[in-house]
């Protein structure tokens, strides 16, 4: 079995290999639970010029959506949310949903704002535990794969929401 140490460990070719080893998600597995994540198989000078650590957050909707945002936390590894003026600082809403035989992150589906370059994300995720999310792994795209990778683990259940920055298009009515 595959545990977090060791998916921190890898390089992009061999946190690829691993993420095709990987089962489907059952997006239940997510609802209403916030998930602590690493940036993984980065450079470090990648991670000093972003983040290393970070929270996804999945919300079921009551109309039956999963949808989710990031949550900016100390880089120290604590996982205590960053706040702006007393306000929790979160970032790149999406939704989850199936893409054929695999379960995405979808940021197009998030109500991001246009100027937002995360509103063109998707990313594929799958679990390294088969039969939970006790260890996830997942990676971008834009359009193609990139390196960039990343990994999950379950933090507390979901106490709180977040509106996402405008309307989806699901929400609109545009789908």
């Amino acid at each position: 079995m595959t545990d977090l140490s060791t998916v921190r460990s890898l390089g992009p070719v061999g946190l690829y290999k691993l993420f095709q080893q990987g089962s489907s998600v059952d997006p239940s597995w997510l609802q209403d639970r916030e998930f602590h994540g690493w940036s993984v198989g980065q450079p470090r000078i990648v991670t000093r010029l972003t983040w290393l650590h970070f929270k996804k957050v999945f919300r079921r909707e009551p109309d039956g959506r999963l949808r989710g945002w990031n949550v900016a936390v100390a880089q120290d590894g604590s996982f205590q949310d960053v706040e702006q003026k007393g306000i929790r600082s979160t970032y790149g809403h999406y939704e989850v949903v199936h893409q054929g035989h695999r379960t995405v992150i979808d940021y197009r589906l998030g109500g991001n704002l246009r100027r937002d370059p995360l509103g063109l994300l998707v990313d594929p995720i799958v679990t390294l535990t088969p039969g939970s999310a006790d260890l996830l792994l997942g990676y971008t795209e834009v359009g193609v794969p990139t390196p960039t990778f990343f990994a999950l683990v379950p933090g507390e259940p979901l106490t709180y929401a977040v509106q996402p920055p405008r309307p989806s298009a699901l929400q609109r009515g545009a789908a």
